[in-house]
């Protein structure tokens, strides 16, 4: 083999061993750069660069950006609408160094102040920078995801509980996205991982047979699980109320206290009162000659219309129609008759006196028993009535 080409061959070979090599160190290198922390940059206050043009020159957005006035809860969607807003301006053009402007002017407080103190320049990744350092969350992303990890629902309802996690949520895809804001992909995956690990605390930290059910549902996200929490929660409800109303309708021990009331005050008050006139001694007979000028005793208002629907006992109207027939009856006939007639009719009977009544007459036992009842009656419904009334109108 000739001398020339064995060196071409080892040279050859050389060569592809430093190339290799040579990749090796850098991909080493980066690595190595990776591992360190990050060197602080200086930044340059933007100029207008000439030649450069912006494809859009209208101001609106970036005028309609909110104040940002130091509170640590505000930062995070404060820093996306900001970073969205400068973004629609080029870059060295005159547009971008007016929105620099009106964005720096937007910047109020104490955090106006804290830039002031750092001698912060007019760059929009140094403002960010030192915002970040000052009103970013400071918590390691460990902590946050474990204090998301430990959420139960305990005594709170499904929507604080919901609430409470996606709190959480927020806090940690806030520290994501400050953390990886230069690495678009890295910090959607961290997001996506994030959301299917609230999910699952919020499932697994309901209450069950409900945390049962939802795992079953697989819901896709945490708006969608909570609204099928909200209706399983719902049904049951609905079946709890029914299934109490239901028992509730049901006689329960009713041999053990027969005379309890089951309905309002007025409907027991009024049954008290038919029940005590059920209750009612019934008159004896008496003598028909001391009642012959007697006059059957009238009912009025409600208590006649109460009586005459039946709610009078049957033994007593019998009692009463048969006591007080034949005294009506010589009534009607002493008053229709003529004087002379009426004389002759009192001389026959006699007066109405203990003188002349007949030795064995019968004694009279709760004759008198109607009116005085009856009375005592309409008194006591009257006053039912006017403290109904009172309540009705209170």
């Amino acid at each position: 083999m000739d001398e020339n080409m064995v060196n071409s061959i080892v040279q050859s070979a050389v060569e592809v061993v430093r190339e290799n090599f040579t990749q090796q160190m850098l991909q080493l290198t980066q690595a190595i750069q990776n591992i360190l922390p990050q060197k602080i940059e200086p930044h340059k206050p933007v100029t207008i660069v000439e030649g450069v043009q912006s494809t859009h020159t209208d101001l609106s957005l970036i005028k309609s950006l909110p104040e940002f006035k130091g509170k640590m809860s505000e930062y995070p969607a404060w820093r996306n609408a900001a970073k969205f807003a400068l973004s629609y301006y080029s870059e060295g053009s005159e547009p971008y160094y007016i929105a620099m402007g009106i964005l720096r002017n937007k910047i109020s407080s104490s955090a106006n102040e804290n830039l002031s103190a750092f001698n912060t320049p007019l760059n929009f990744k140094a403002i960010i920078a030192r915002l970040d350092q000052l009103y970013a969350d400071k918590r390691p992303l460990h902590i946050l995801e474990n204090q998301l990890n430990t959420l139960r629902q305990g005594q709170m309802s499904i929507d604080e509980y919901y609430d409470a996690v996606d709190r959480q949520l927020t806090l940690i895809v806030n520290k994501i996205n400050m953390t990886h804001s230069n690495n678009d992909e890295l910090t959607n995956a961290f997001n996506e991982k994030a959301r299917e690990n609230a999910l699952r605390v919020f499932i697994s930290g309901l209450k069950r047979p409900l945390c049962d059910t939802l795992f079953a549902a697989n819901p896709p996200d945490l708006p969608s699980a909570l609204a099928v929490a909200q209706e399983l929660h719902h049904n049951r409800q609905r079946y709890e109320f029914a299934q109490t109303y239901a028992t509730g309708r049901m006689p329960q021990n009713s041999h053990i206290r027969p005379f309890s009331p089951k309905f309002g005050s007025t409907v027991s008050k009024r049954n008290n009162s038919q029940n005590f006139s059920n209750q009612s001694p019934t008159p004896m007979d008496v003598d028909p000659g001391s009642s012959c000028f007697r006059r059957q005793t009238e009912f009025k208002n409600n208590t006649s219309g109460r009586f005459s629907n039946g709610s009078q006992p049957q033994t007593f109207r019998q009692k009463n129609n048969s006591g007080f027939q034949n005294s009506s009856q010589r009534q009607r006939t002493y008053n229709t008759a003529p004087p002379q007639q009426q004389y002759s009719n009192l001389k026959r009977h006699g007066t109405n006196s203990s003188i002349q009544a007949p030795i064995n007459k019968q004694q009279r036992v709760n004759a008198m028993k109607d009116e005085p009842y009856f009375s005592e009656v309409e008194d006591f419904e009257c006053e039912d009535n006017s403290a109904d009334e009172i309540n009705f109108l209170g």
